[in-house]
């Protein structure tokens, strides 16, 4: 994980535009629990603050672990298929020799 993110030049893999949107998000998710009725009873809805911290930290700091991992998953699949072309083309190569 640490050469993907040597990739990109520093240990950073959310751009500005990804940041401000998971700042949003976080917050939303954090302040909605506020918006309901004081009354209600929240149920699964309690979880939404402790779930608005992740794209809170991830906004602040510029590093997300998830897209990462989807990053690394990427590149792997990317390779694969790749290797997989170039052994296809020379069997075929041999094939019509």
């Amino acid at each position: 994980m640490t050469g993907l993110t040597l990739n990109y030049g520093n240990a950073q893999n959310l751009n500005t535009y990804d940041r401000i949107l998971s700042a949003i998000l976080g917050s939303i998710m954090i302040g909605s629990v506020f918006n309901l009725g004081s009354g209600m009873n929240l149920g699964w809805l309690a979880l939404l603050p402790i779930l608005g911290i992740y794209p809170c930290l991830a906004a602040i700091i510029g590093f997300s672990p998830i897209r990462a991992v989807f990053y690394a998953v990427q590149e792997r699949i990317k390779r694969h298929r790749s290797s997989y072309h170039v052994r296809q083309s020379k069997h075929m190569d041999i094939i019509a020799h």
